[in-house]
């Protein structure tokens, strides 16, 4: 009676004991499945970024020290058709919508940019006018990710206007895949005005790249 007893004690060690490892096993199985899948995001967000950051390009055309404004040209290398989406920054003060106007290539009936005879020039609100919390901007630094609102490093705005430019659709008559946009920047003596180059991905905001010019 008391081999059964130990063999029973015995089997229900061994049932107990399997039971246990599989357990631990499936945790170990579901801990590394999570791992790999969030290194795989992170490995595909960092390609992402990079490959944004090479083919969005940004360059001053101009500044008017007298209207105190600045003409930009964005293009994107790779041809794709796709908007741009910017926040602005002059001397620590972030711009929204109603400071950024974009040059209409086919209503440009003279040839002159935006001299506000024949309609070639739109506030940028008429394509979107958001704004979202700078801690929900993240930067990708060489210490990882980061809210925009610790990048900045000095008091930073709890919010940012996010501003989106039309890419120059060939299809409704524009002749190049160059983007102007006018600037106005508001202050009397501006030094510096960044320009945040952004993505949305997965319904998060990443910068990939900022264009500083001098004004001074």
């Amino acid at each position: 009676m008391g081999s059964i007893k130990r063999a029973q004690s015995t089997v229900l060690t061994e049932v107990l004991m399997a039971s246990a490892a599989l357990v631990i096993g499936m945790s170990i199985l579901a801990y590394f499945s999570s791992f790999t899948t969030s290194y795989t995001r992170q490995v595909e967000l960092a390609n992402l970024v990079n490959y944004e950051a090479a083919n969005q390009v940004v360059r001053l055309i101009a500044y008017d020290s007298t209207s105190k404004s600045v003409w930009l040209l964005l293009r994107r290398l790779d041809g794709t058709p796709r908007n741009f989406l910017l926040m602005l920054d002059v001397d620590g003060d972030f711009l929204n919508c109603r400071s950024v106007y974009v040059y209409v290539e086919p209503s440009d009936e003279n040839g002159i940019v935006c001299d506000g005879s024949d309609g070639d020039c739109v506030s940028s609100c008429f394509y979107y006018d958001r704004y979202v919390s700078s801690k929900e901007v993240l930067v990708w630094t060489k210490d990882g990710l980061i809210p925009l609102y610790d990048f900045l490093k000095r008091q930073s705005p709890q919010q940012v206007g996010l501003i989106r430019i039309p890419y120059p659709n060939p299809a409704a008559g524009y002749r190049t895949q160059n983007t102007i946009i006018r600037v106005d920047l508001d202050k009397p003596a501006p030094e510096t005005a960044r320009v945040y180059l952004g993505i949305e991905h997965d319904g998060r905001i990443y910068v990939v790249r900022v264009y500083e010019v001098s004004l001074s």
